[in-house]
């Protein structure tokens, strides 16, 4: 929605989450992205598909794109799984060790939609590798998204970070607290109070201290991966 970004970045800094660096817009990387897919198109490591989702019928993609280019029809790009390790595995400083049979379970995965834009898992590998991010923290319902990722950096000679996936906090409906699921807004009126939940649910030391900069700064004194639980929690 316009102005969202906006608005999550003023609600951030109420917090206290000042970022370190200029934040950067996916939105904005377009041109590299492009040019990221240009070299796996000319490596081989990437197709041009014209297969629709009623075609595939919601089965993976295998092989290279077998039906025939129609004229003004989208098509998207897909990487070759063929190219890729047959099983990835890494180990999540939450989540443990994660293996994942990408040929049984993904086949060629979308790289640029068909909609003239890059797919979240080109975008998340190329972005991390040109900002140098070392670490990535992000929620469980990422975790299947990883083992792409890795095997588009490994297909690319991009270095892979170390990932951390967090437990999502669940509503009584069974859904994920998310704008997509119509969660209500935090208030940041009672910053330091919310602050504090979030840190017993991620299993850390609740400081005494009532002002947000001071449990902040407690908190990352404090802060102990280990003790963040695995499982959604409500």
């Amino acid at each position: 929605m316009p102005g969202a970004a906006r608005l999550i970045c003023e609600l951030l800094s109420r917090y206290g989450l000042i970022p370190d660096e200029i934040v950067q817009y996916q939105s904005q990387q377009s041109a590299r992205h492009w040019q990221v897919l240009q070299q796996l198109i000319a490596s081989g490591a990437a197709f041009a598909c014209h297969c629709s989702r009623s075609e595939l019928g919601g089965q993976p993609h295998f092989g290279r794109c077998k039906t025939k280019p129609s004229s003004g029809r989208p098509h998207s790009y897909r990487f070759d799984i063929s190219l890729a390790p047959e099983t990835i595995e890494f180990i999540d400083l939450i989540q443990g060790q994660s293996v994942q049979n990408l040929w049984q379970s993904v086949g060629d995965f979308v790289l640029w939609r068909a909609d003239s834009q890059p797919s979240y898992q080109l975008a998340c590998v190329v972005d991390d590798a040109d900002a140098g991010i070392s670490e990535v923290i992000r929620g469980l319902d990422l975790l299947d998204s990883t083992a792409r990722q890795i095997a588009l950096q490994h297909c690319l000679h991009l270095p892979t970070p170390r990932y951390a996936h967090l437990p999502l906090v669940i509503g009584s409906d069974g859904q994920k607290l998310s704008k997509q699921n119509l969660a209500p807004e935090l208030d940041p009126q009672d910053g330091p109070a919310q602050l504090k939940a979030a840190l017993e649910f991620l299993g850390q030391a609740v400081p005494d201290q009532q002002n947000t900069q001071a449990i902040l700064a407690q908190a990352t004194q404090d802060w102990c991966i280990t003790r963040v639980p695995r499982a959604e929690r409500r």
